[in-house]
């Protein structure tokens, strides 16, 4: 039976988009027998560093919202 994980990312400033890329990669590079990784980031706001995610993690599914 597969188990799965979510972790939630907020990000809403650029100054530490190093350190969000280091959790991301930190994430990516966890291996757990029968888990599924889901990683959801929410950018509040701040639509340059969500363009910036997108271009570096092409693969992501996304979804944008403007409230």
């Amino acid at each position: 039976m597969f188990t799965s994980v979510s972790i939630i990312l907020c990000m809403h400033q650029n100054e530490r988009y190093e350190d969000f890329v280091e959790a991301i990669n930190s994430l990516n590079a966890q291996s757990c027998e029968n888990e599924k990784l889901e990683i959801v980031v929410v950018v509040d706001g701040h639509r340059e560093l969500y363009d910036r995610i997108l271009k570096r993690y092409k693969t992501l599914k996304n979804k944008y919202l403007n409230n």
